[in-house]
C-alpha cells in the first residue's frame, strides 16, 4: 500500500491549502474524462488520489493515520505483513567470507554489503528530520582508521533501529468500547514493539562486536597504539633517569653557604662570650660555660619551697600559681622569720619548743591553722619599749629585734592628752561613718607605714649585709643562699623560738594593717 502524502506529493507538515492545491493538481491530471486512451489507468490513480485526500482532509482520521501509518502502509490488522529483514544470524561465522582481501568473497566485501542491506533498511523509517544525516559505511582493506573505520564502529557500537514494528500490534485500538480501553491497548501494543525493537538492537550490536574483534585494521590500531604507549613509557622512564643523574651530580657540586654554617655561628658565640668574660675580668671556658648555663637553668626552675625542680618555664608557672606551693611558700617564710630573729639574738637560746612545733613527728609541716593558734598563745602580754628593744642583745645582732619593738610601740594604744591631764574619762570623740571614716582610717595606716620606714629602713640596711650560718660563721648576701648552704652543709641547728615567734606574728599583723 502507498503512502497518502506520497500520493498527493507533499510533506507530512503539509497544512490544509497545500492538500488542497495537490489535489486539485492530480485530480485534473488523472481524471478519467481527460485520459479516453487510457482510462484504466487513470481511474485507478484518481481513486488513489481521492482515497488520500479524504483521509489527510479530515483532522481527526489524519491523526490517527499518522500515528499508525507504518502499519496500515504494511497490510493493516490483518497480520499478513511480512518483514524482511536481514536475518544477521548467519554471518557469526568465518566460513560466510574468505580471507581478508578486497574481493567478492572477502571479508571487507561481504561485511559492507550487510551493514548497507541494514543501512537501506532503516531508511525506509528515517523521518523528515533526519533524512540528511548518512549512515558511516565499512570501507575496504585500506581504509584510513581515523576517517572511515573509526567513524563506523562509533555509529554501529550504539545502534539504534528506527523500524517502528507497529506490524506486531496485537490489539486494533479502532474496536476499543471506550477510551480506557483504548489506552490499555495502545500500552500493551506498546510493550510488543519495544521488545521486537530491543532484541533487533542487540543482533545487530553483537555482530558488530564479532566484525570489530576480526578487523585488521582495527588490529593493527590496536598494536601501533601499543607501541606508542611503551614508546611514551620508555621516554618518561628516560627522562626521569636523566633528572635523577643531574640531582646526583648537583647534590656532589654542592657547597654549603658561608653565611648557612652552623660553625660559624658557634665561633661567633665563642667569641662573643670570650669579649665579655673580658670585659669582666672572668675566664669562662667551653666546659665551664656550658655547666654554668645549666646551672643557671637548674636554679631558674628550682622552687626551694616545695624543693623541686622543673623542666620548662611553663610547669614552673604554674607550679608557682598552684595552692600547695603557696602554702609550702607561706610556711619557708614564718620559719625565715623565726630564724632570723633567733640569729639576732631575740629569742633564748634554750627554748626550741616553739620551732619544733612546726612540725609533726615525722618532720613534715603541720597545717597553717594550728599554727596561728600557737602564735597566738606564744604572743607576749606587754609589749617592749624602744630602749629595752635595743638592749634585748648584742649591736650587731639586735637591730631586727629593735625594729620589731618599735613596730608594736605603733600598734599599741597610746595615751590620750585628756588621759595624761587627769584621771576620769575625757569626752569621747565624735563617731565617725561612711567616707569620713574610711578616710580617717587610710589617713593614720599612712602615718604609720611612714613612721615604721623611718625606723627600719636604716637598720634593714644594716641587718642585709648581716646573715650568716651559726655553726661556721660564714656571712651571706641573701637568705636564698644561706638556705642552700645549710641544705648542703647540714649545719643547721635548732634555738629557742618562742620569743622570736611572738615577735614574728606581731611583726606578720603590723604588715596586714599597713
Amino acid at each position: 500500500m502507498k503512502c497518502h502524502y506520497e500520493v498527493l506529493a507533499v510533506e507530512r507538515n503539509a497544512n490544509e491549502e497545500d492538500l488542497k492545491k495537490a489535489y486539485r493538481k492530480l485530480a485534473l491530471k488523472w481524471h478519467p474524462d481527460k485520459n479516453l486512451n487510457n482510462q484504466e489507468e487513470a481511474t485507478a490513480q484518481f481513486r488513489l488520489v481521492q482515497q488520500a485526500y479524504d483521509v489527510l482532509s479530515d483532522p481527526q482520521e489524519r491523526a490517527f493515520y499518522d500515528r499508525h501509518r507504518e502499519q496500515i502502509i504494511r497490510g493493516g490488522f490483518d497480520n499478513d505483513y511480512k518483514d524482511n529483514s536481514l536475518n544477521v544470524y548467519q554471518y557469526f561465522t568465518a566460513s560466510c567470507y574468505s580471507g581478508y582481501a578486497d574481493d567478492e568473497k572477502g571479508f571487507y566485501a561481504v561485511y559492507r554489503e550487510i551493514f548497507k542491506t541494514l543501512a537501506a533498511e532503516d531508511s525506509e523509517f528515517t523521518k523528515d528530520g533526519d533524512s540528511d544525516f548518512e549512515i558511516p559505511e565499512f570501507g575496504d582493506s585500506q581504509s584510513v582508521f581515523e576517517e572511515v573505520v573509526q567513524p563506523f564502529y562509533a555509529y554501529w557500537q550504539s545502534y539504534c533501529t528506527r523500524k517502528t514494528y507497529t506490524w506486531l500490534d496485537k490489539y486494533d485500538i479502532r474496536q476499543g468500547p471506550n477510551r480506557w480501553t483504548v489506552r490499555q491497548m495502545e500500552k500493551e501494543n506498546k510493550k510488543i514493539r519495544d521488545k521486537a525493537r530491543k532484541e533487533r538492537n542487540e543482533e545487530v550490536r553483537a555482530l558488530v562486536a564479532f566484525v570489530r574483534k576480526r578487523d585488521r585494521r582495527v588490529q593493527a590500531q590496536q598494536r601501533l597504539l601499543q607501541e606508542r604507549a611503551a614508546e611514551n613509557a620508555r621516554r618518561v622512564q628516560q627522562l626521569r633517569e636523566q633528572q635523577r643523574q643531574q640531582r646526583l651530580e648537583q647534590l656532589a657540586s654542592f657547597r654549603e653557604a658561608e653565611w648557612s654554617r652552623g660553625d660559624q655561628h658557634e665561633d661567633q658565640l665563642k667569641q662573643m662570650e670570650a669579649a665579655i668574660a673580658r670585659q669582666f675580668g672572668e675566664e669562662i671556658s667551653g666546659d665551664d660555660a656550658s655547666n654554668s648555663d645549666e646551672d643557671d637553668a637548674d636554679n631558674n626552675l628550682y622552687c626551694p619551697a616545695c624543693d623541686k625542680i622543673f623542666k620548662t618555664d611553663k610547669s614552673f608557672k604554674n607550679h608557682e600559681g598552684s595552692k600547695k606551693h603557696r602554702e609550702n611558700l607561706a610556711r619557708l617564710k614564718e620559719v625565715m622569720l623565726e630564724e632570723d630573729e633567733l640569729m639576732n639574738g631575740e629569742l633564748p637560746a634554750t627554748d626550741t619548743k616553739s620551732i619544733g612545733e612546726s612540725t609533726d613527728s615525722s618532720g613534715s609541716p603541720l597545717p597553717a591553722a594550728s599554727r596561728r593558734t600557737r602564735k597566738k598563745r606564744r604572743r607576749p602580754a606587754a609589749t617592749l619599749e624602744p630602749a629595752d628593744a635595743g638592749e634585748a642583745g648584742p649591736s650587731s645582732d639586735g637591730e631586727a629585734a629593735a625594729a620589731v619593738a618599735a613596730l608594736r610601740l605603733q600598734e599599741s594604744p597610746q595615751p590620750t592628752d585628756t588621759a595624761s591631764a587627769g584621771p576620769g574619762p575625757g569626752p569621747a570623740p565624735p563617731k565617725l561613718k561612711g567616707k569620713k571614716a574610711k578616710d580617717a582610717r587610710k589617713k593614720a595606716r599612712a602615718e604609720q607605714q611612714q613612721q615604721h620606714q623611718q625606723t627600719v629602713a636604716p637598720e634593714e640596711e644594716d641587718k642585709a649585709n648581716e646573715i650568716m650560718c651559726q655553726v661556721c660563721r660564714s656571712e651571706f648576701q641573701s637568705k636564698n643562699k644561706l638556705f642552700d648552704h645549710l641544705k648542703k652543709t647540714g649545719h643547721a641547728v635548732l634555738k629557742d623560738s618562742k620569743a622570736a615567734g611572738a615577735h614574728s606574728t606581731e611583726q606578720k599583723k603590723g604588715k596586714k594593717k599597713r
